[in-house]
C-alpha cells in the first residue's frame, strides 16, 4: 500500500520540519518525497507528506490518517511528545499550499512556499482565468473542503514568519502569492526567474538550505538564552 507520510525523528532535535511535495503530473501525483535532500543533513526532525489525491492537502493522507483534521491532530500529538520548540512548514506549488495551509492551522514558526496557490476557490480561479489544474481543483470544490483560500484563512490564524517566493514572469503565480501581501508576517519575494520551478533553482543555489538553517540557529539561540536565564 501507497504511504504518503515519511516521518524521520532526530533524537535531542528541537525543530520540526513539516515539507510538502508538489502535484507530480496530470495523470499521476508524485511518486517519491521533496526536499529530503535538503532537510535530512540539518538535524531536526522531519515529518514529509505528500497527496496522493491530488487534492492540495486537504484530504486524507494514505497510510497516515483518513483527513486533513487527523492529519493535524497527529502532527500536533507528534510535536507534544517530542517536545518540538519550532516548527517550519515547507512546500512548492501545491505543496506550498499544504505548507501554508498546515502552517497557519498549527501555528507555526515559519511557513516557506514557493510559487503557491493561494486561492483554489473556483469562482476566484475563473474569474484569474487560472485553469492549470481544472481537472482537480473542480473536484476539490465539489467537495467543498474548508480553508480554500489561505489569504481568508491568514486574517485569523497564520505562522509567526511566512516567506513566499515567485517569479513574476509567471502572472498567474504572481496573482496568487501578492494575494498574501499586505498580511502581518507575509514576506512576498519576486525572484524574477525560475518560472514555476522557483524552488528548484533556489534549492540548487543553495538559498532553501540557507533559510532554514538560519531559522534553526535562532531556534538554538532562544533556547541557550532560555536556559540561561533559569
Amino acid at each position: 500500500m501507497r504511504e504518503d507520510c515519511l516521518i524521520l525523528p532526530v533524537r535531542g532535535a528541537s525543530t520540526l520540519i513539516i515539507a510538502f511535495t508538489s502535484y507530480g503530473g496530470h495523470h499521476a501525483p508524485a511518486a517519491g518525497f521533496e526536499w529530503v535532500k535538503t532537510v535530512t543533513n540539518l538535524n531536526v526532525h522531519a515529518i514529509y507528506l505528500r497527496d496522493s489525491f491530488q487534492h492540495w492537502f486537504h484530504s486524507a493522507c494514505l497510510g497516515f490518517s483518513p483527513s486533513c483534521e487527523h492529519t493535524l491532530l497527529a502532527i500536533r500529538s507528534y510535536i507534544d511528545v517530542h517536545k518540538i520548540e519550532r516548527v517550519i512548514t515547507i512546500g512548492s506549488s501545491m505543496g506550498a499550499h499544504g505548507a501554508l495551509l498546515f502552517g497557519a492551522l498549527l501555528e507555526a514558526d515559519h511557513a516557506i512556499a514557493f510559487a503557491p496557490q493561494v486561492n483554489i476557490d473556483a469562482a476566484w480561479l475563473s474569474a484569474q482565468s487560472d485553469n492549470r489544474w481544472i481537472n482537480k481543483t473542480t473536484e476539490i470544490n465539489n467537495i467543498a473542503y474548508n480553508h480554500l483560500n489561505i489569504s481568508e484563512l491568514f486574517r485569523t490564524r497564520r505562522p509567526k514568519e511566512t516567506l513566499v517566493y515567485y517569479d513574476s514572469f509567471v502572472e498567474l503565480d504572481k496573482t496568487h502569492a501578492l494575494t498574501l501581501s499586505n498580511i502581518h508576517g507575509v514576506s512576498t519575494i519576486d525572484v524574477g526567474s525560475g518560472s514555476h520551478e522557483v524552488a528548484y533553482q533556489l534549492a540548487k543555489s543553495g538559498v532553501v538550505t540557507k533559510l532554514l538553517s538560519e531559522r534553526i540557529v535562532q531556534a538554538h539561540a532562544v533556547n541557550i538564552e532560555s536556559a540561561s536565564e533559569t
